[in-house]
């Protein structure tokens, strides 16, 4: 993997949430939800956080080619759409229209809930997988679907971006929109959103396929791997 792909990790996207233990970062007095905080489905009041900005010029600047997102509070492996203007009214509740690529993402999701497997020992199950609006809720303004879509939704009906962003002008906001057009896979690692550190599985483990759940077959002390909040990137080397 690592002789034909360029990966960066991002430890901790939203270090001042993680810092104060929210997830909003405060800007200019106010609060801003990350989360909420990418120009696609959204208003012009975008961008403003670190957290936003550092992904923002990460993916303009770099290739990629798929992304990830761990996150807490839920055990699921979710793609897009996950925004309002992508879900309908089904029965009573939300839910997300098949993306363009649908078939090639959900057979990425698949194989991804496959290779992270379950843990029956510590009572913790296969992953869910779905669209982000079926899965957990849809929202304006998602790094998920900006990242999926923010390359081509202006030149189509989709007309989801702003013209412009914060204090961004419209060419510093639109500038090389093709670099950002890639699956961004939101994971929800686990239900309890401060799990055990033995959860968090072993040095040893991450060099295993079963790495996740190696602390499933031995007791270990664990190592403070991945936490709820980082994101990893995959780009083509040239």
């Amino acid at each position: 993997l690592l002789k034909h792909r360029v990966i960066v990790i991002v430890p901790m996207t939203n270090a001042q949430g993680y810092f104060n233990n929210k997830r909003e970062e405060t800007v200019d007095g106010n609060s801003v939800d990350p989360n909420r905080d990418f120009p696609y489905a959204s208003n012009e009041d975008c961008l403003r956080s670190v957290a936003s900005r550092t992904i923002f010029q990460l993916a303009k600047n770099m290739l990629f080619t798929i992304g990830i997102t761990f996150h807490g509070g839920d055990n699921t492996i979710a793609y897009v759409w996950g925004s309002p203007n992508h879900s309908k009214h089904l029965r009573g509740k939300r839910v997300a229209e098949e993306a363009p690529d649908y078939t090639a993402v959900r057979a990425v999701a698949d194989q991804l809930q496959e290779e992270a497997g379950s843990c029956s020992r510590h009572n913790i199950p296969q992953y869910r997988v779905g669209a982000m609006t079926d899965m957990v809720y849809d929202c304006p303004g998602g790094m998920e679907d900006w990242a999926y879509a923010f390359g081509w939704s202006n030149s189509t009906s989709d007309k989801a971006i702003p013209s412009s962003c914060h204090s961004l002008s419209k060419d510093e906001l639109l500038g090389n929109p093709d670099a950002i057009r890639f699956p961004f896979y939101l994971i929800e690692t686990a239900y309890n959103k401060r799990p055990p550190e033995k959860s968090l599985g072993s040095q040893e483990g991450i060099f295993e396929k079963r790495g996740r759940w190696t602390y499933c077959k031995e007791h270990s002390s664990g190592s403070k791997n991945s936490r709820p909040g980082s994101s990893i990137f995959s780009k083509h080397k040239i």
